[in-house]
């Protein structure tokens, strides 16, 4: 009953915003009601051109949402998008699937819902990812995409990664295959050059075929071929499909505070029509400095394009008075935005990472009022009578 009730609410709100608004120009709204703040922002299919971006080009690091967007001096608007680690030798590595123009940075072996952009425009699919090599009768599921993994599982690794795999000298096989998965060698040990364009599988010596007459079989999902340039990021989860709220929100095996709890979000959506609708949900509570950590108050200056080390402390009082709204912003729960998503039109919706990394540029400046964390990766958009032919 009160699922019901919050996707009706919602529906409410948005048949009102979709009486009013229905151009298909871009259009961004903000709208501040029952204590919450959301920004959205519409745009018909030939009014914009998207690409996805990793922060700091290679498969580490992070940056800011704004320095991000404004690489691209064409860019209207630009969201944070795929999850990330945070922190130690991890820190900006995607948590889940990250394909950049073709590029690997990540893969989630399990299923998962992508944005999809290709030749500018984005959809929505599912995702599920298989990879392995095959030697005779012999299968060898790869899990591991890009990453380190502590126990030696086969893992497959891209340049996106870097010049070589990195693995230890001993206790493993590699293999190196050519951008067209053409099996190049095999090598009695790890921290193999990668070849440019190609791949290297890496296996621990005792479950690796002995035979050199091996092929490696990827796939993304049906039909996927990994030279395209297409650009995939995992969203979790699908929150939206054929105009219901999924399964994956009303049954949802995913942590209680994930799901329930009010969050900043993240969300990207599309109406029939093919209009791609953003919406940016905000959740902050007032600024206190008792409770701020150090990075939390250099992103609130930094997000305001202010040095620290210039202000004195008596302004940086006056600055977090003044950004305060009287009473604290409250979020949404993933039923919430799955709701608001419908009411606002869309068939299909994606959450995206969400909490402090949730972000919204706008005609060259943050629009979002949460204090954003740096990103490992975002959507950019531009209109397309700006952006040069490929």
């Amino acid at each position: 009953m009160f699922m019901k009730r919050c996707i009706r609410l919602f529906s409410v709100l948005g048949a009102l915003w979709g009486a009013f608004f229905c151009s298909a120009d871009p259009f961004y709204e903000t709208r501040a009601e029952r204590g919450h703040v959301i920004h959205i922002v519409t745009f018909a299919p030939d009014e914009y051109s998207a690409h996805l971006e990793k922060a700091r080009g290679g498969p580490f690091g992070r940056a800011s949402l704004l320095e991000c967007a404004q690489r691209f001096p064409d860019t209207f608007a630009a969201i944070n998008a795929g999850f990330f680690e945070i922190g130690e030798d991890a820190d900006g590595f995607p948590s889940s699937t990250l394909v950049c123009g073709g590029e690997i940075f990540g893969i989630q072996t399990c299923p998962r819902s992508c944005v999809k952009i290709h030749e500018g425009k984005i959809s929505i699919i599912p995702c599920q990812w298989e990879c392995f090599l095959q030697s005779g009768e012999q299968r060898i599921p790869i899990l591991f995409v890009n990453r380190q993994p502590k126990t030696q599982e086969a893992t497959l690794y891209t340049r996106a990664f870097g010049k070589r795999t990195g693995t230890a000298f001993g206790g493993c096989v590699e293999y190196l295959f050519d951008k067209d998965r053409r099996f190049l060698a095999r090598v009695e040990h790890g921290n193999n050059e990668i070849p440019e364009e190609g791949y290297v599988a890496s296996l621990k010596k005792g479950g690796a075929p002995e035979s050199t007459k091996v092929r490696l079989e990827c796939t993304l999902f049906p039909g996927f071929d990994p030279r395209e340039t297409a650009s995939y990021v995992a969203g979790i989860p699908l929150i939206v499909w054929e105009g219901k709220v999924t399964q994956e929100v009303l049954h949802s095996q995913m942590s209680q505070s994930f799901v329930e709890e009010a969050h900043a979000r993240t969300a990207l959506g599309r109406r029939p029509d093919g209009t791609m609708v953003v919406v940016v949900a905000e959740h902050r509570s007032a600024h206190d400095p008792k409770t701020m950590t150090l990075e939390d108050l250099q992103t609130f200056l930094r997000n305001r394009g202010l040095n620290p080390s210039q202000l004195t402390l008596v302004q940086v009082r006056t600055l977090l008075k003044e950004a305060d709204p009287e009473h604290p912003v409250v979020g949404l729960s993933l039923l919430q935005l799955a709701g608001y998503m419908i009411s606002l039109g869309c068939v299909e919706a994606i959450n995206l990472d969400g909490g402090k990394s949730s972000a919204l540029y706008y005609e060259g400046r943050l629009v979002t009022g949460t204090e954003s964390r740096p990103i490992s990766d975002c959507i950019i958009f531009e209109r397309p009578s700006r952006v040069a032919p490929s």
